[in-house]
């Protein structure tokens, strides 16, 4: 794997992640937790997929003319390969939601400190 295709799949695994970490933030998706398991695990499942596949599309055209849209689904050898980078991609996920969720752990410790050495000082 070259170089920017690692930092691809590294970045578009970040992004990812924080998509699903601000869901589960998000007080307007109540059913959307860091233990609804199933549909996290469904989701970063799906963005693997998505990632890992390249379909991609393009368009030309104007209003007045029309348009011309076209897709490029990949071969069935490069949707072979997309499993296998499915599996990387799960993984890159998994781990920059897990140092979101330590990250977050982390300040609510620093702050439960703070708060107790200000108890004790006083």
């Amino acid at each position: 794997m070259d170089s920017s295709l690692l930092l691809t799949h590294m970045a578009l695994g970040a992004m990812w992640a924080y998509v699903l970490h601000a869901a589960q933030q998000w007080k307007a998706l109540p059913w959307v937790t860091q233990k609804t398991t199933a549909l996290n695990i469904t989701f970063r499942i799906v963005a693997s997929f998505f990632t890992g596949i390249g379909i991609h599309g393009a368009y030309t055209g104007n209003a007045t003319q029309g348009w011309q849209i076209a897709i490029a689904i990949p071969s069935l050898a490069v949707l072979g390969h997309t499993l296998v980078q499915m599996v990387g991609q799960y993984a890159l996920q998994q781990g920059w939601l897990t140092a979101l969720q330590v990250q977050k752990f982390v300040i609510i410790l620093g702050n439960q400190n703070e708060a107790m050495r200000s108890t004790l000082t006083k």
